[in-house]
């Protein structure tokens, strides 16, 4: 069986949940407890101070979990442009069309998808905030 491409995942819907815990050197200590409920640990993966865990495996995907501790920024800006997305549906299309035209384009390259997606990561995270602040 071949391999999926990135673009066959596109239309899957995958639930990202975003954990607030006291203390990420317990949650390590639980990494076989989240293995037993079906998550992969993947350790920071590419954020510092975050713990994020994947279910479903490559072709199955249905959840991911981002966990940080209590008062780490990232917890703020995950919900900033969670909250500016729903309220902004034309940015929130914006960036779902950024998305498709990406996946489309890398298939098979996950770094570069996620590599296009930053700088108009940055730009909605910033108007989150400034309409966060409003």
């Amino acid at each position: 069986m071949a391999a999926p491409r990135f673009r066959d995942c596109l239309a899957k819907p995958i639930i990202d949940i975003l954990a607030v815990v006291r203390s990420l050197g317990e949650l390590d200590a639980r990494s076989d407890a989240m293995m037993a409920l079906g998550y992969e640990p993947m350790g920071e993966f590419g954020i510092a101070g975050r713990r994020f865990f994947a279910k479903g495996g490559a072709i199955h995907r249905t959840h991911h979990i981002h966990a940080y501790e209590l008062g780490h920024v990232e917890i703020a800006a995950h919900l900033d442009f969670r909250d500016y997305l729903r309220a902004h549906p034309g940015q929130a299309r914006r960036y779902a069309d950024r998305k498709a035209r990406l996946a489309e384009q890398h298939r098979h390259d996950i770094e570069a998808y996620i590599a296009g997606k930053g700088p108009l990561v940055k730009e909605l995270l910033e108007s989150a905030r400034q309409w966060r602040g409003a």
